[in-house]
Parts: C-alpha cells; structure tokens; sequence
C-alpha cells in the first residue's frame, strides 16, 4: 500500500477544492425529465465522486467516499440515499458523456485561469506549442470467461490506445482520441490530432510519430 507525504496530500486536497469551486458553479441537473420518479443522485455529484477516488489513490472506487462524502473533510457535500445497485445502474444508462462533459467543463475553467499566466518565452516565434504522442494502454486481465481462452500476450487482450496533443505552454491536454486498434501506424491519427492546430504552430514528437505537415 502507498503512502502519501505532506505535500502530496497537500496537493490533492488543492485539487479537490478546485474540483468542488467548479462543480458549483455549473448548472446543476436535478431537472431531469422522464418516466419514473426524479433523481434523487445528481450527475455532476456522481462523477465528480469519481474523480476524488482516482485523486486518493482508490483502488476500488468507493461509492460510499466517492459519492456520499465527496469532501468528508469539509462536510460540505450532501448525502445522497442511493444504494450501491443504483448507482451501478446509472453508470450503465448514462455511458461515458456525463463524463466527458465534466471534463469539458473543468478543462474550460481551468484554460480560463491560467491564461494569464501563459508565457510566450517557449519558442516565441511559434503560434502555440504542442506535443503529440501515442500510448498503448495496458494488457487486460482475462478475467472473464470469454477471455480465459486467450494466451498471454495475445493482441486481442489489447483494449487499444490513446493518442493526445498536450499544450506545452498552459500544460493542459488539448485533444485526447481513443484508437480501439493497437497496432495501427501512428501516423494515421498523428494527421487528425494536428489537422485544427492553428497555422505556426510548432508539433513536438518522438520518433515514432510523423507529425511533419503536408
């Protein structure tokens, strides 16, 4: 098991009430419309319930930290009376687009603030700075039934990978794809990840990857 020191723990209480400052203030979505009885479990507490497990180092998520005591410390967030089965079931209906729109939310806020702070002093001649990079996630574990037939090192036991173009200058994520085919030639996605990248601005890549326009 890890052990954080002062200033890791310091720095994820940090990032936890930027997390909280941003949630509240985004609309909420207790509106919901729909057959059947109103929420009772707000999409923004669910996933941002999320975010703090993977913040302190969760092995497993824990529901009742993650969503019930989203900031125990603080005792600032409400409980929610939702039984582990439901929540497991609005994961299922909902998908990954709540997700994805708190990210793109946080990621807005968080551009907002640092703009002042951005410094042209890193290649000035250069519109913006990016990298770009390809990373293969890890092998899955055949845990399943349908997968215990897989010898190890199979390429179907590879989910796919990631593919982002990482902003130098803000150090903020740009653009992040996901690939489901593992072995396709990086220049593939190399092309889309810069294609809306404004004209003069300077790619960074390793070898592996061609990012050389035209």
């Amino acid at each position: 098991m890890s052990t954080r020191t002062g200033d890791d723990t310091d720095t994820v209480g940090n990032i936890e009430e930027f997390l909280q400052q941003c949630l509240e203030d985004m609309e909420p979505d207790h509106r919901f419309k729909g057959p059947g009885r109103p929420r009772i479990l707000p999409a923004m507490a669910l996933w941002a319930g999320l975010l703090v497990c993977v913040l302190r180092g969760f092995g497993k998520v824990n529901w009742r930290c993650g969503v019930s005591s989203r900031n125990a410390d603080s005792g600032s967030s409400p409980d929610f009376p939702v039984t582990d089965q439901a929540v497991y079931k609005r994961l299922h209906s909902a998908g990954t687009k709540p997700l994805e729109r708190l990210f793109e939310q946080i990621s807005s806020v968080l551009a907002e603030r640092v703009q002042g702070m951005v410094s042209n002093r890193l290649a000035p001649f250069a519109e913006e700075v990016v990298c770009i990079d390809e990373s293969t996630l890890d092998t899955m574990s055949r845990r399943l039934l349908t997968m215990r037939d897989i010898p190890k090192g199979d390429s179907r036991l590879l989910p796919g990978k990631l593919a982002g173009v990482f902003d130098l200058r803000r150090q903020q994520w740009r653009t992040v794809m996901f690939q489901p085919d593992p072995h396709q030639n990086e220049k593939v996605l190399a092309r889309e990840l810069v294609e809306e990248l404004p004209a003069g601005t300077l790619v960074v890549a390793d070898l592996g990857t061609s990012a050389s326009p035209g």
